[in-house]
């Protein structure tokens, strides 16, 4: 018989939160599509009703909307995907500053 004692399990790893939202790339890709959804819509549900009621009653009733009208509402839905992309930017410079990020050796 083998009186050779059996080795111990390695100690479980813990993940850090920084791991778990970064890889050593930065952001992973789908808290990344998560974050930019989240923020387009809560910027969306802001500014389209905000831009509705600027506009005044073509938007609302049905009627033929002229150039102006249509303009602002797509400059409204321009301006919440902007707003998506500059946050989301913004996480991604944070992320890769971080003294974690640094540990990593990921580079800006």
């Amino acid at each position: 018989m083998d009186d050779t004692p059996a080795t111990p399990p390695p100690p479980r790893r813990v993940l850090t939160l920084h791991e778990v939202f970064a890889g050593s790339e930065g952001l992973r890709a789908g808290w990344g599509l998560l974050l930019f959804v989240i923020s387009w819509q809560l910027l969306r549900a802001f500014l389209h009703p905000l831009v509705q009621s600027l506009i005044g009653g073509s938007a609302h009733t049905g009627e033929t909307m002229t150039p102006a009208v249509v303009l602002a509402i797509e400059a409204g839905g321009l301006s919440s995907v902007a707003g998506s992309t500059w946050l989301l930017a913004r996480v991604e410079a944070v992320i890769r500053e971080s003294p974690a990020g640094m540990v990593r050796g990921i580079s800006a």
